[in-house]
């Protein structure tokens, strides 16, 4: 079985207008999932204006099955899903004909009406309790590919949740679907390494008011946190403005560097909600064993949680315990060998079928 595997890449830079693709949390999972499928050929579409094509390709060169291939995305997420295919018509047209043998699409973009038997992964829909029109005033358009997919996969049991309570005859089209990660695209966990001392670690969108560095920066200050830690920002998306406060540390790190860093188990501070957007990187702090600051969720115990973000400091202040590496990840983490319940051929002629 030949896929054409579509994600959504929001990862760009503010400076060049390029996407970071091994930057991006939701290429991350693509590839995790792409990884663990049975599928004979995967087509994986990636921007055309992309910043790191050449690390990108040395990354995956052994991953015989996997081609990537460029397509035309909007400026920003919410333009790629406002014109993708209708800009990609034409491109569409060489594996709806299956020329490839192509016989599934997989996508992240909603929206998709051409032939192809369509499963979509949409990671971040619409919730009544966060206030995200760039997201809501996609609803409508996903309702209606959940109805004509072969299924359409979650993040988390709240996106269900409410897309059943607006479409209770959905029900056996959504499917929450947690795995995210892969321990093939995760280097070996070294326990040799000492852990670092008197850092966090930020490797977070600036312009993403959904971590909320404004408040993040705003409790260092008031609480002179940067007297006893420093802040490694690594500004993905090239939206850090100067001047930079003296406890900010910007690091510019390659994909090797980035997982290097992480196995030194620096703190990282992480304010999105794990129960309303689950992130792969969140996933991979656990994995290396970082102490990660979140929100209490019921999705992903952290003995680290607080309550509120006015409990940052006292957080801080603390002993913070080191999460225990033996914790259990399964539902989140790919193991080697490990075939996707989900996305493997079985599956897909069953539920064609």
């Amino acid at each position: 079985m030949n896929v054409l595997w579509i994600p959504i890449f929001s990862m760009r830079s503010h400076e060049t207008g390029k996407y970071s693709v091994l930057k991006d949390g939701n290429f991350q999972l693509t590839m995790a999932r792409v990884l663990a499928s049975d599928f004979g050929r995967v087509f994986v579409a990636v921007p055309n204006d992309i910043s790191d094509l050449q690390e990108l390709t040395e990354r995956f060169k052994d991953s015989k099955n996997v081609a990537f291939i460029q397509m035309t995305y909007g400026i920003n997420a919410v333009e790629t899903r406002e014109t993708f295919w209708d800009v990609n018509a034409s491109m569409m047209e060489n594996f709806e004909g299956t020329p490839n043998n192509t016989e599934l699409l997989i996508t992240d973009i909603t929206g998709y009406v051409g032939p192809l038997p369509v499963v979509f992964n949409f990671n971040i829909t619409k919730l009544p309790e966060l206030d995200r029109p760039y997201i809501d005033r996609f609803f409508d358009t996903d309702l209606k590919s959940i109805e004509r997919s072969l299924f359409t996969t979650v993040l988390n049991p709240r996106q269900r949740e409410y897309i059943l309570q607006e479409r209770p005859d959905l029900k056996d089209k959504v499917v929450v679907h947690t795995k995210c990660a892969h321990t093939a695209l995760l280097p070996s966990v070294d326990d040799s390494v000492p852990p670092i001392k008197g850092l966090i670690f930020w490797p977070f969108r600036i312009s993403d008011t959904a971590y909320r560095w404004d408040e993040f920066v705003r409790i260092f200050e008031e609480q002179h946190l940067g007297e006893y830690f420093n802040v490694v920002v690594t500004d993905p998306n090239d939206s850090l403005k100067a001047p930079l406060p003296l406890f900010v540390i910007p690091f510019r790190p390659s994909k090797a560097e980035y997982y290097e860093f992480l196995n030194k188990r620096p703190i990282v501070v992480m304010l999105d909600d794990i129960d309303t957007v689950l992130h792969p990187g969140t996933i991979e702090f656990f994995y290396y064993g970082c102490p990660t600051i979140t929100f209490g969720a019921k999705l992903l115990h952290n003995p680290n949680a607080i309550p509120t973000i006015d409990m940052l400091a006292s957080a801080l202040s603390d002993d913070i315990i080191n999460y225990d590496r033996r914790a259990d990840l399964t539902p989140f983490v790919y193991s080697i060998g490990e075939i996707d319940m989900l996305y493997n051929k079985r599956n897909m002629t069953d539920a064609k079928n």
